[in-house]
């Protein structure tokens, strides 16, 4: 069956070369949030009528169909996978536990030693 949808693929004409462009760059605009609601609509009317306009001109328009489907799902993909190496990358920073700098504690005053060796072997009078 993917076979079937390679050779529809290679043998595509221009006019379906520039709907895939179209398609693919009007899905991602739609997806993302660059451009407003009304743009993101607009986008999502654009990529739906070149993915219609990309089948139809398949000669099989079902494997046209089907390459469309993979596309989408392999943007899918595309987006957990940057989604995914985005949260890890940021997950370290975010959770990181900051531990305070020790203040410098004050030395308790020094008793002088009460035993005769403590007096001999620290040089004590």
């Amino acid at each position: 069956m993917i076979s079937n949808v390679a050779s529809t693929l290679e043998a595509m004409n221009p006019e379906q070369y520039v709907l895939a462009f179209v398609f693919l760059g009007s899905y991602a605009y739609a997806l993302g949030e660059f451009i407003g609601t009304r743009g993101r609509l607009l986008s999502m009317a654009v990529a739906l009528a070149c993915a219609i306009g990309f089948a139809m001109l398949s000669d099989p328009w079902e494997h046209g169909v089907m390459a469309v489907t993979l596309a989408l799902v392999g943007m899918g993909l595309f987006t957990c996978l940057a989604w995914t190496v985005w949260t890890l990358a940021c997950w370290r920073a975010e959770h990181q536990v900051t531990v305070p700098p020790r203040q410098a504690e004050a030395a308790p005053p020094r008793r002088p030693a009460r035993h005769w060796f403590a007096r001999w072997r620290f040089g004590l009078r």
